[in-house]
């Protein structure tokens, strides 16, 4: 229903610091909503040394009916940022995104209204969203299996027990009584959610596009060592449990948050081989004063740290990762808990399996990669599906997108890259640009030993290629394929 008082039904919040490549595109993305109701910008922009600010004021200028602008004279930091941006938000709705991110769907934020119109119980709506890089080019299509995105009830909100993407969010303009301790916290969402489970539930909308966040070198979170990460997502969550109006119950249910994050991240460095990262950060801690204060460290924390001493000790004795006995030689790199491992999945001997730029590796349950192998996502995308069998000393590099489907057999020695390197005659070869194109290789294939699969390349369910072939065009399903470059050699029949 139309709003006929032209009350401000939406506030998009924004903070912005050092966003001028990115701000216009974010707030392009707000513009180009389609709605029956009116909203405003605001945007709490925390003294910029860039040109994000001039770039602001052209937007208030143009549109000056939709823009307030917090303009701060020094550098305030990030949470009191928060604050005060929130403070000055006037519409019945609050939606949040930052100066680097953007949206996608333009009647999100109709669908959303309409949504929290019509139903009382839920104090806010979030939705899927994107990974990009800096350029806008996508890293990861969607988080919502990855994250593990759904709803969550009211007390998962409040102990901190949820995946909500800020950029996707929209609340309920409530009274948050914001304690003085959270100011200084450096997850501000994680404490957002935890004063708006006091409110009520919160809903995943699946009918919503995909938001786009982005990961660059000047990001806030995205900037960080895992090591960083790790330290303040503790600080949060001990700083949240600071709140005098929680109860006996959230403040267990964040103790044991607090416990899963340590096992989670110290079965994750058991798994890279860095464990020692994780009681450097701990000796960190209890050795500083000012650190063991914030964490108020308790009996109960340190039992944690035992048993996270005695899980290590129990997973290297039962193998509870699912992988053989050359474990010791496997080497996995770990960059934003972009590395996830199903179950009863067989690593041999020197195996490497590394991301950077953002790049992700799913392999699925029952997997069996052989010694030697290589897997490596360098800003792209690699998933192994169920059942599915890499090769001894197979490389599998992905710079965009590389599926491998259910029940795969890739042969020894086999090559998967989706990115062909040029050859262009006036360019000098270390210089050539590559062209950079998904590959898809659907269920029940088998690759042949000494394949090579190149960029742009899709091979079909049930197909067959033949060792030594080199596979640079589509196959179709159910055929049998050979040569260099492969072409047909007859149909698969019962």
């Amino acid at each position: 229903m139309p709003n006929e008082n032209n009350d401000v039904i939406v506030s998009v919040f924004m903070i912005t610091y050092n966003h001028e490549k990115y701000i216009a595109e974010a707030l392009d993305s707000i513009l180009m909503q389609e709605v029956d109701f009116r909203y405003e910008i605001v945007v709490g922009e925390d003294c910029s040394t860039d040109n994000t600010r001039q770039i602001l004021l052209e937007y208030r200028d143009k549109y000056p009916d939709k823009f307030k602008l917090l303009l701060h004279n020094e550098n305030i930091g990030m949470m009191p940022n928060v604050i005060s941006t929130l403070k000055a938000c006037t519409g019945k709705y609050i939606a949040m995104l930052e100066g680097d991110d953007y949206w996608a769907d333009p009647l999100k934020l109709q669908k959303q209204v309409d949504f929290l119109d019509d139903h009382e119980k839920y104090i806010c709506t979030f939705h899927n969203y994107s990974v990009v890089d800096e350029d806008g080019n996508i890293l990861i299509q969607s988080q919502e299996k990855y994250k593990g995105l759904r709803d969550y009830n009211s007390d998962e909100m409040c102990s901190g027990a949820t995946a909500i993407p800020t950029l996707t969010v929209m609340f309920r303009n409530v009274a948050l009584d914001i304690p003085h301790e959270f100011e200084s916290v450096y997850n501000g969402d994680t404490a957002i959610w935890h004063l708006l489970g006091f409110f009520g539930e919160s809903k995943y909308q699946q009918d919503i596009e995909c938001a786009s966040y982005r990961i660059h070198s000047n990001g806030v979170w995205g900037s960080l060592q895992q090591v960083d990460k790790l330290k303040k997502s503790f600080l949060t969550l001990q700083t949240l449990k600071k709140n005098p109006n929680i109860s006996a119950d959230i403040e267990n249910k964040l103790n044991r948050n607090l416990e899963l994050l340590m096992l989670d991240h110290l079965a994750s460095s058991l798994y890279s081989l860095k464990i020692s990262v994780y009681f450097r950060v701990l000796s960190e801690i209890f050795n500083d004063k000012e650190k063991r204060k914030i964490f108020s460290v308790s009996s109960h924390f340190i039992d944690v740290i035992s048993r996270a001493k005695r899980k290590i000790r129990s997973s290297i004795k039962k193998n509870l990762f699912g992988l053989n006995n050359s474990m010791r030689s496997l080497k996995i790199h770990f960059l934003e808990e972009n590395i996830r491992i199903g179950k009863n999945v067989t690593i041999g001997k020197n195996v490497i399996i590394k991301t950077t730029d953002g790049g992700r590796i799913i392999i699925e349950d029952n997997v069996s990669i052989e010694s030697n192998s290589f897997l490596y996502a360098q800003k792209g995308e690699i998933i192994i599906g169920k059942n599915s069998f890499i090769g001894f000393g197979s490389q599998i590099v992905a710079k965009k997108s590389i599926a491998i489907g259910n029940d795969c057999l890739v042969s020894a020695y086999s090559i998967i890259r989706d990115a062909n390197h040029g050859t262009k005659g006036h360019i000098p070869i270390s210089l050539q640009p590559h062209d950079i194109k998904a590959i898809i290789i659907e269920g029940d294939v088998w690759l042949g030993a000494h394949t090579v699969v190149t960029a742009g390349s899709s091979i079909g369910q049930g197909a067959v290629v033949g060792a030594n072939a080199v596979v640079t065009k589509d196959i179709e399903s159910y055929t049998i394929v050979g040569g260099v470059p492969a072409r047909f050699i007859k149909k698969r029949v019962d």
